[in-house]
């Protein structure tokens, strides 16, 4: 309505990305197929120079961008896209990733509902091959794969999400560790503050 206050959205999705446009776009028009479409999609640009800028005004008019003058790397992108947030939930995904499930929002904010004390959701990242949950993301020191959900100590970047007001409390990601273990570092913060983390099996991330 003309001159009203702007609701905030139900969550916040926040892509960090720099000179990938093509990448880019197909995630943003994989985000489109959600079923919940209570969303704002945030877009931070770590100094991109291959028309970004340009694509995103042209083709996705609607999302809020912010290109930074330099690159500062996932942690610093991640920082200053939850600055611009305005949901209450902020989902991250990597500019080459895209959830396998329509209703991935709608879970994941169903499930934050349902526990207060939860901090952060680690989502299944799945290749696009085979359709595994890739090793590496797994978050057990084990690496076993399990189907259920289960507690861990941290989550893998390409696709997660967290409590906003959580995460700024506990200071956002440390950006001297420009690009390893900033995911870590922020786990132990936020289990410090008596956050839970949990890995969601019900959501799947493929990442390319």
């Amino acid at each position: 309505m003309s001159g009203g206050v702007r609701q905030a959205p139900a969550v916040s999705v926040v892509i960090v990305t720099m000179n990938r446009k093509e990448i880019l776009k197909h995630c943003l028009l994989r985000l489109r197929d959600q079923t919940l479409q209570d969303f704002e999609i945030i877009i931070v640009d770590n100094a991109s120079t291959d028309g970004t800028s340009d694509m995103l005004r042209s083709r996705f008019p609607s999302v809020r961008y912010e290109r930074l003058e330099v690159n500062l790397g996932p942690p610093g992108g991640r920082n200053a896209g939850v600055r611009l947030a305005s949901g209450d939930l902020c989902v991250f995904l990597d500019d080459d990733a895209c959830f396998e499930n329509q209703d991935a929002l709608l879970r994941i904010r169903e499930r934050f509902a349902q526990e207060p004390h939860l901090a952060v959701a680690a989502l299944r990242i799945i290749s696009p091959i085979d359709g595994q949950e890739e090793y590496k993301s797994i978050p057990r020191v084990d690496k076993k794969k399990m189907d259920e959900d289960y507690e861990c100590t941290y989550f893998c970047g390409a696709g997660f999400a967290l409590r906003r007001d959580v995460f700024l409390d506990a200071g956002g990601f440390w950006e001297k560790l420009f690009f390893i273990a900033e995911e870590q570092d922020l786990s132990y913060r936020l289990m410090d503050r008596g956050g839970r983390i949990l890995r969601l099996s019900s959501v799947s991330v493929i990442h390319d």
